[in-house]
């Protein structure tokens, strides 16, 4: 019996479409990789230009910490080493009484530093409150110190008069407390004032200036210590001039009064002259 022939699954209508769409989707998809690799390699160098830009800008952040870290660093010691010299000046000053080596003048120098040194140390905002209190201490120092003194050495008026005319602080300190102030007048210059007459009265009742000028003139013959009723005089005179800055007239005028009476009155009113025009002495 002769085999009768089968159909073929290739001739099936079916079976051949379908192996197209087959290969249609497979072509399609080829086709799509093949954008998306074009696409992927069209946005390459932006995106390799991106991660330099990206590295750079963590580089940059990197040094701008490491510099502020830096800057913070030196900022401190800076500051260390403003505070350390402001403790050696207060420290110099504490030693003013019985350092020989210090002179009048190197108070003021003192003075002076620290008032340098503390408005350096309170250009950074950090230590605006360090600032402060140091102000704040030297001022309570100058203040005890003042008020330590006997009063019986150039050295101790010279030491108020740089205090008075140097640091606005302690100037401006009297003017708040006027009852204290004539106080200090009174016991510190008043009875030194006193004694100097007691002990060589020619050199305080016959004081006066040279003829035109704001030099004390002395006989020779008294032997009177130029050196000492000098500085008290000048100091004196600052503290006269807060009085007048402070508006305290009443206060200024009794303390010309105590002047004329302690000393004499042609002293007293060439004095009070001189205060009222120059603001010196």
């Amino acid at each position: 019996m002769a085999e009768q022939n089968q159909p073929d699954g290739s001739d099936n209508p079916t079976t051949a479409e379908l192996e197209r769409q087959k290969l249609t989707l497979e072509i399609e998809k080829l086709r799509q990789q093949n954008r998306l690799i074009e696409r992927i390699g069209t946005f390459g160098p932006a995106l390799t230009t991106l991660v330099a830009v990206a590295g750079l800008f963590l580089s940059f952040l990197s040094l701008q910490s490491a510099r502020q870290s830096e800057n913070e660093t030196r900022a401190l010691d800076r500051a260390n080493r403003i505070q350390n010299q402001i403790k050696a000046d207060k420290e110099a000053i504490l030693k003013f009484p019985v350092n020989e080596e210090i002179s009048p003048s190197g108070i003021g120098f003192l003075i002076d530093d620290l008032k340098t040194l503390i408005a350096q140390l309170g250009k950074d905002p950090m230590n605006s409150a360090d600032r402060k209190q140091a102000e704040a201490d030297t001022t309570n120092l100058l203040i005890d110190m003042a008020w330590s003194f006997q009063y019986d050495q150039a050295k101790h008026f010279s030491f108020d008069y740089y205090a008075v005319s140097r640091w606005s602080a302690y100037r401006e300190w009297w003017k708040t407390h006027p009852g204290e102030h004539l106080y200090f007048l009174e016991n510190k210059y008043h009875s030194e004032i006193t004694r100097l007459r007691n002990e060589k009265p020619p050199c305080i009742e016959k004081m006066n200036y040279k003829t035109g000028t704001t030099i004390l003139a002395f006989d020779k013959a008294d032997q009177c210590n130029e050196e000492l009723i000098g500085a008290l005089v000048y100091s004196h005179g600052q503290h006269l001039i807060v009085l007048l800055e402070a508006h305290q007239s009443d206060s200024f005028e009794k303390e010309l009064q105590a002047l004329a009476r302690l000393t004499n009155s042609d002293f007293a009113t060439t004095f009070a002259k001189t205060l009222q025009k120059k603001g010196e002495p």
